[in-house]
């Protein structure tokens, strides 16, 4: 496992997202966004917390100075986020992570999901995840993986929390969104991407990218999140893509295809560099129930 410098770009197109029943927030177009071309980021430049922007024409050089972008003063009250994702009503979930230091990001919220309300626009804490926070200079980070499970009606959320080189301490919990209740799904594993997707059985799997390795797991679970078994690999990325040890930062599951967006990711502060997302599209063979490689982009 290497801890080196990473990028974790994070952008949220409100149109094109791999959770086909998130609804756009309620607010968005009283602000005057266009739905088809509003994004929601937390990668801006000399911007902390979470933006509101509009996307111009790509082919128009001025689009930049012509997008419009918005942030609620209460969106950056807990400094860098990461993961962003939205439920069927519109809400916005989203979780700190430090950025080159932990200057700006409360050490104590790195393990709260906060949710930004589809209404008022506030940001509030929304649930913390069971435990106390422990960071050290091996491992600062919290909350990792967040993702909206449409079939469940769940939050899906990984942390990595207490982990180090030597201890893998990563936890995965699945949480309803409207009663608040937290579920333990996966203990001492390190998840970045996450994703429910349906099994040639009529069952269903929870993938998990784990964060140390070009490994994504497979955890059978029925409808309502039970796991059935325990988790197995079922896809490498080792040797793909222009780097070779991608890390799934985030996978999407839409018409019976599985998206897996590759960066690198080795859990230091270190100022970071870009490195292009690599994406990796396969889809499960039917009779052997395997992920099968479809194309790198």
């Amino acid at each position: 496992m290497k801890f080196l410098p990473c990028l974790l770009f994070m952008m949220l197109c409100l149109k094109m997202q791999g959770q086909p029943c998130a609804a756009p927030p309620k607010f968005m177009q009283n602000r005057g966004f266009t739905p088809g071309r509003a994004a929601l980021s937390t990668s801006e430049k000399r911007q902390m917390g979470l933006v509101l922007l509009e996307i111009g024409n790509s082919t128009d050089q001025n689009a930049a100075k012509k997008s419009k972008q918005y942030q609620h003063p209460s969106w950056d009250d807990q400094g860098y986020l990461s993961s962003i994702t939205r439920d069927r009503n519109g809400h916005i979930y989203v979780a700190p992570k430090p950025n080159v230091n932990m200057l700006h990001t409360p050490r104590e919220s790195l393990n709260t999901i906060f949710r930004v309300h589809t209404q008022n626009e506030t940001m509030s804490p929304f649930q913390k995840l069971p435990g106390s926070v422990q960071i050290s200079n091996e491992n600062p980070y919290g909350i990792l993986g967040l993702a909206y499970d449409c079939f469940t009606d769940h939050l899906l959320v990984s942390t990595v929390n207490g982990s180090s080189q030597k201890k893998e301490n990563g936890k995965v919990y699945a949480i309803d969104v409207n009663s608040g209740r937290i579920m333990p799904l996966v203990n001492h594993l390190d998840v970045l991407g996450l994703v429910v997707a349906k099994t040639t059985n009529s069952g269903f799997e929870l993938l998990l990218a784990s964060a140390r390795e070009s490994v994504i797991y497979s955890l059978p679970i029925d409808e309502n999140l039970k796991v059935l078994g325990p988790a197995k690999p079922v896809i490498s990325l080792e040797g793909l893509g222009p780097r070779g040890d991608d890390r799934g930062r985030k996978m999407e599951y839409i018409d019976d295809q599985l998206i897996v967006y590759g960066t690198p990711f080795y859990y230091n502060l270190s100022a970071p560099s870009i490195s292009k997302e690599t994406k990796y599209r396969f889809n499960l063979d039917n009779e052997t129930n395997n992920w099968q490689l479809v194309s790198i982009e």
